[in-house]
């Protein structure tokens, strides 16, 4: 997403919230343990109802995060590579309280998103280039053909997509919008896009309210579990839609606070800490009985702020480190004559 100092503010609060509705979402599902007919329950009373509301906003977490991924790029160098590697070390180590020595040669694989993530890391200098040497009609035919294979057919299928496939596809939609415009859609869609700018803000709640309100209706309205999984699965279409539209949000209110920027370089350290096979049990046991009387949200905000802030003293371990061993290399390690 470019240098710290031209991020958009706005931007970066907005991954901070698909972030935290990744908490969110996970305190729901995990803290009943994926009992998923247990969460549609919810709705046939008012008064837990909102719950299922939340936790369906809450499956944009993911769409979201990648989406924002797909439409700014992934640049990586050899420097990020290293670092990227690092931190997964790092909190695999801490995390695994210094067992399973075996894993430090693979510490992605311990989070689904971030295993996914670095393959798509790998290969976006290919999906550059090819969105500059293909042209636009043949991009745009290999994008559909991946959006039908998510969000018709594995959407009719059931599925609720946790891997590359899935990020995949977010990844090139948005690379798609961003690389193009918008500008290459055909004239109707054009003419309906300009109405929709001129409007985001509301068509983007109206959205999200479709989101919160659907499966609420479906369980009240007899429909069965399988049915209403599909409304609350990661492969709905109108979890995309969302996502684009509060990028465009994002982009459209630019804003530039470095402080901002600087706590949102680490919300990454979110996921990886709450997500970690020997912490997700405790800490969504913690969670979900807050979560079903509602002071769980400041409790959630309270735990995404607080491991973002203990990323940052990693940042200061890191630093010590490169700082010492520098001073190493330049000792020893310096050419002589």
């Amino acid at each position: 997403m470019g240098s710290r100092s031209v991020r958009n503010s706005s931007v970066e609060l907005l991954r901070f919230f698909f972030m935290f509705m990744i908490v969110i979402g996970h305190a729901y599902v995990h803290g009943t343990h994926v009992d998923y007919p247990f969460i549609y329950s919810w709705a046939m009373e008012w008064s837990t109802a909102p719950h299922l509301s939340l936790f369906a906003l809450s499956k944009a977490g993911v769409t979201g995060f990648m989406f924002i991924s797909g439409y700014y790029g992934i640049k990586m160098n050899k420097t990020k590579w290293i670092n990227l590697f690092l931190v997964a070390l790092f909190y695999y180590v801490i995390l695994m309280r210094f067992h399973g020595w075996q894993g430090m040669l693979h510490p992605y694989d311990f989070w689904w998103y971030l295993s996914a993530y670095v393959v798509i890391c790998l290969i976006s200098p290919f999906v550059e280039i090819g969105f500059q040497s293909l042209g636009e009609s043949k991009i745009r035919y290999i994008v559909l053909g991946l959006l039908f294979y998510n969000y018709v057919g594995r959407w009719i299928g059931k599925e609720n997509s946790h891997d590359m496939v899935f990020l995949l596809s977010i990844y090139l939609f948005a690379r798609y919008l961003k690389v193009f415009s918008f500008n290459a859609m055909p004239e109707k869609l054009r003419s309906i896009w300009r109405v929709v700018n001129d409007n985001l803000v509301v068509y983007t709640l109206f959205v999200a309210i479709c989101i919160m309100v659907l499966p609420v209706m479906a369980v009240r309205l007899g429909f069965s579990d399988a049915t209403i999984s599909l409304i609350v699965s990661n492969n709905n279409i109108i979890l995309l839609l969302f996502a684009m539209l509060v990028v465009k949000c994002g982009e459209t209110h630019c804003t530039q606070v470095k402080a901002i920027n600087w706590l949102a370089s680490s919300v990454l350290s979110i996921y990886l800490i709450t997500d970690f096979p020997t912490v997700r049990p405790q800490i969504n046991s913690f969670l979900f009985p807050y979560m079903m009387e509602w002071i769980g949200i400041p409790i959630a905000l309270g735990v995404c702020l607080g491991c973002v802030m203990a990323d940052k003293i990693r940042e200061c371990i890191f630093f010590i480190v490169y700082r010492i061993f520098g001073k190493i290399i330049d000792k020893f390690g310096a050419p002589k004559g």
